[in-house]
């Protein structure tokens, strides 16, 4: 009983500091966020067009994750943390990948978003920001795929439209399924992932895209992978890119833009 006392006191000291670093940030530099390069959704469209860069989407999950707190559908675990790490301190404008952040929330102050309701949600995100990212580097936009922005369907199939191969990793393959009738003239490489810890079978789902490729020899060129997998999407883009092939973290696109799904959560 003592040693839950403890915990739980040690966990409130914990996100007292994040919230004073947050709150002091925002005092002293939120003006330099708004001057910093934070691209928009179209931008962020033109740049993984004219750049043919990988993209990484970074939303609470991954935050939550960092900080060793599981979430609903992918469970803490140190080698994930390590990844996730990595991908903010290693991120460089213009190679491999676009990191792409929630830019209009980063972009508000603590009090605005405890009158919106968000403060929590994105308590820890803020505080990795100013902990570890750059104002003077370039970031998109990681909410490109919600219902309600701008981009449709349409612009965003650019993304892939010009290749032959796609290998499309994803949790259902029905949505496979219904992309190959999209898109007939295409190549489409099913890669199932589960929909619930799947960083446990990173190896074997990396595994899983180079003999793809290996086996039909696929040039690098030629292909463009789409993943939906939750914070395990940023850890094969990550590697994949590396590699030199270019991945998107495709998130809800298939159920908000794909399928045009109205979901209230998503708003």
């Amino acid at each position: 009983m003592k040693l839950l006392i403890i915990l739980k006191v040690i966990r409130k000291f914990n996100k007292f500091i994040k919230i004073l670093y947050v709150i002091l940030h925002d005092i002293f530099f939120l003006k330099s966020i708004k001057k910093s390069n934070f691209l928009n959704c179209n931008e962020t469209l033109d740049f993984l067009l004219k750049n043919n860069s990988s993209f990484i989407r970074w939303g609470d999950a991954e935050s939550q994750l960092v900080f060793g707190i599981d979430v609903y559908y992918q469970k803490v675990d140190k080698d994930l943390q390590d990844y996730l790490y990595k991908i903010l301190k290693d991120y460089i404008y213009g190679t491999n990948y676009l990191l792409a952040l929630p830019n209009m929330y980063l972009e508000k102050s603590f009090y605005q978003l405890l009158r919106i309701g968000k403060f929590n949600i994105w308590l820890s995100t803020k505080y990795l920001f100013w902990k570890y990212c750059d104002l003077n580097k370039t970031y998109g936009e990681a909410f490109i795929f919600r219902k309600n922005e701008p981009l449709s369907k349409e612009q965003i199939s650019k993304l892939w439209i010009t290749v032959k191969n796609i290998i499309f990793i994803h949790p259902e393959e029905k949505v496979s399924n219904d992309f190959k009738l999209e898109y007939p003239n295409k190549n489409v490489f099913y890669i199932n992932v589960k929909s619930e810890n799947a960083f446990f079978n990173l190896k074997q789902t990396l595994n899983n895209v180079l003999n793809i490729i290996s086996i039909n020899k696929i040039e690098a060129t030629s292909l463009k992978i789409l993943i939906s997998a939750g914070p395990t999407a940023d850890i094969l883009i990550y590697e994949l890119s590396a590699m030199g092939y270019i991945c998107y973290d495709m998130g809800h696109f298939f159920k908000l833009k794909f399928y045009g799904i109205k979901d209230k959560d998503y708003k």
